[in-house]
């Protein structure tokens, strides 16, 4: 009694006698033809259904295999063998990638802060504003957006030029004068303010 899935446009034959034989026998009784129609089961449930998930497969085959292998007990010999092992891998294999999924997203979650992150900007001597916002300014707090007072404006971008990281090119020629490079800054700030 065999029987064939077509998966990806490959048939996969299921000898559904050592399906049986697998569920029913005693483990010293049990061979690899027997592990292997199982594992060709559990192939078949996550190219078919789990197949976002298919760089975990050997650790789902694994797992599956080890809950399948447990639960033959639970088999009724009424029943037919490829549908219940179909089934509990389905199943097996669904709560373990929810499981461990839900584990890398506790993990992102947690409020682990990297050692030197913990500067006191108290002590700093830093104005106000940038005091007030450090937190985003550090990268410490999420935003997307974050609206910040006019009164503040002006410090945290005379902060963040100073402190910027990437090499300055030389100041242009019509901003050497004095006189026109406080117009030109105060225009450009003003422009940012009113954005």
């Amino acid at each position: 009694m065999s029987d064939s899935e077509k998966v990806n446009n490959y048939k996969i034959k299921i000898n559904k006698n050592l399906l049986y034989e697998f569920l029913l026998c005693d483990e010293e009784e049990m061979g690899n033809s027997h592990i292997d129609e199982v594992h060709k089961v559990i192939s078949i449930v996550i190219n078919k259904h789990f197949s976002a998930y298919i760089s975990l497969k050997t650790d789902l085959i694994a797992q599956t295999f080890t809950v399948i292998l447990d639960r033959r007990g639970g088999f009724d010999p009424e029943r037919d063998a490829y549908n219940y092992i179909y089934t509990q891998a389905r199943n097996e294999i669904g709560n373990n990638i929810y499981r461990w999924s839900k584990e890398y997203k506790t993990e992102d979650t947690l409020n682990y802060r990297e050692p030197g992150c913990d500067i006191d900007v108290e002590t700093l001597d830093l104005p106000s504003a940038i005091v007030k916002y450090a937190h985003y300014l550090s990268g410490e707090a999420d935003y997307t957006i974050k609206r910040i007072a006019k009164k503040d404006a002006t410090d945290i971008l005379v902060f963040l030029r100073v402190n910027e990281k990437k090499p300055v090119s030389d100041v242009p020629d019509f901003l050497k004068e004095k006189k026109h490079s406080v117009n030109v800054l105060y225009k450009l700030i003003k422009d940012l303010i009113n954005l």
